[in-house]
């Protein structure tokens, strides 16, 4: 060891030598020393309270939360704390429940009763029940954000990456001295540090005794739960957490946000989609109606079309008014009001003005069918179908000249068609002896026409008119030959009817 010239003691210099050194160091005042320990002869790492050598953690390294370290003592979390309430809350039998203007005391509450306070600081509804000797509030109307805190499991992930207490080299022989820091025995300080770097070194790093090894050491600053609640005013209760958290979507199963809204934006707003037709643009040229349910534009139909109560285009009162249409018409007609011969349906057709053509259906099965139409403007009356009529098999009476046959006839309008079918008089049958009454009365007396008579006697076979009708509506015989044998007539005659 190099001789040491001079020691400055209290900002005094004094001049030294190696005896003086030995002998009378020791006793000197204010002697250098190493965490309070004066350097005196040789001491050791542990005399001098420096840890033994070994890996150390960097003073960043060191747990300054909770939440990075190993729960090895299995302090309770949030939600284990409030599923320990609940099951203290199941079995808990409800008498009854209380609204009160202050939080009870253990020694004014009572087990079984629910108490309700409001808080006039938070603006919340607090719930409070007695739990064996104390007072506990089990839930309030506030909402909790659980996003800047960690789980159970992201709190033992990031405890995985540090080192256990136990782990933590507490002796410099624990340590590899790979920077050569001096030992016992010094023969060449050229490895070592002085006391002054030391010390400055030792500034940065913390002590042994300042290293938290309790929770309770550590500030709270996640808001962990503690052994001892009284107030869970900023906790959830497992049913309300679980209502919520089915309200969320898995992250596996979840878009993002950008995901979301390309997926949004191909999508149409409730309040855009149609519910009426009527929001639709009627680009096919659907049947459009009005309130009183009359087509009120051009419309194309393909398909077949049910009317409840028929169809209809103009009402009563118009049958006699020309309607001036590309199409079929179909028009009410009351008797009373239009010019229709029965109350029914009139069909018209007619896209010009001064021409058309209409068709009536009554509401009868006795009326018949009729038409009717204007011919360059002029109106006509309304005619019969001919077709339309069946013959009036009405038998006219027979005379007591008839021995064999009949006769029979039938109306159209104003005509009348009457037939005798092998009619025999008798023998003593003369001039103007009525053989039938009670046909329809002709305007004037009318002979039977395509009359055919036969006699057993040949010579008074003939082929002229024997038969007429009279305007009484009878038939008799017209001339007044005496005829000898049995005579046969047929014949058919046409005639106008008063």
């Amino acid at each position: 060891m190099e001789d040491i010239k001079r020691i400055n003691l209290n900002e005094v210099q004094y001049k030294v030598t190696d005896e003086d050194v030995r002998t009378k160091y020791p006793t000197l005042d204010d002697l250098p020393s190493i965490n309070g320990q004066p350097v005196v002869g040789d001491l050791t790492l542990s005399q001098l309270g420096i840890q033994p050598q070994g890996e150390y953690a960097r003073y960043t390294e060191v747990p300054q939360r909770v939440s990075e370290l190993s729960n090895d003592l299995n302090f309770q979390t949030r939600v284990e704390v409030h599923d320990m309430i609940m099951d203290e809350l199941s079995n808990f039998e409800v008498a009854s429940f209380e609204v009160v203007d202050e939080i009870p005391t253990p020694a004014t509450a009572r087990e079984g009763v629910r108490y309700f306070y409001s808080n006039p600081t938070t603006g919340k509804v607090e719930e409070y029940i007695k739990i064996g000797s104390e007072v506990v509030m089990v839930g309030s109307s506030a909402d909790v954000d659980l996003s800047n805190y960690y789980n159970k499991n992201e709190t033992n992930a990031l405890l995985n990456t540090k080192a256990n207490i136990v782990d933590v080299p507490v002796r410099v022989s624990d340590l590899n001295n790979d920077r050569g820091f001096i030992t016992k025995t010094v023969t060449d300080l050229q490895y070592y540090t002085k006391t002054t770097d030391m010390n400055a070194a030792l500034a940065l790093k913390a002590d042994k005794t300042e290293i938290p090894t309790k929770v309770s050491q550590l500030t709270n600053d996640s808001g962990y739960i503690t052994k001892s609640v009284n107030n869970l005013d900023n906790y959830t209760k497992t049913t309300d957490l679980n209502t919520s958290l089915n309200l969320k979507a898995d992250k596996a199963t979840t878009y993002t946000k950008t995901e979301t809204d390309a997926k949004l934006d191909l999508k149409a707003d409730a309040d855009d989609i149609p519910t009426k037709t009527s929001d639709l643009t009627n680009d096919s040229n659907f049947a459009v109606t009005n309130a009183n349910n009359n087509f009120t534009a051009d419309q194309k139909i393909n398909g077949k079309v049910e009317a409840t109560n028929g169809f209809v285009s103009k009402p009563r009162g118009n049958v006699s008014t020309k309607t001036s249409v590309p199409g079929l018409v179909i028009k009410e007609a009351y008797r009373t009001m239009d010019d229709t011969p029965e109350t029914g349906i009139v069909l018209e057709y007619g896209p010009y003005e001064k021409w058309g053509g209409q068709f009536f259906i009554p509401d009868n099965k006795d009326t018949g069918l009729y038409y009717n139409g204007w011919t360059d403007g002029i109106r006509g009356t309304w005619r019969k179908l001919a077709l339309e009529v069946s013959p009036n098999y009405a038998t006219a009476t027979k005379s007591s000249k008839v021995s064999q046959g009949y006769c029979y006839y039938f109306e159209y309008e104003n005509l009348v068609v009457a037939h005798i079918q092998d009619v025999r008089l008798s023998t003593n049958a003369t001039s103007d002896d009525t053989l039938f009454t009670g046909l329809p009365k002709p305007k004037q007396q009318i002979h039977f026409l395509m009359f055919r008579h036969l006699s057993t006697d040949s010579s008074n076979r003939s082929t002229t008119s024997r038969l007429k009708v009279t305007t009484n509506g009878e038939i008799k015989i017209h001339y007044s030959d005496a005829y000898t044998g049995e005579s046969h007539y047929y014949g058919t005659v046409v005639y106008v009817k008063q």
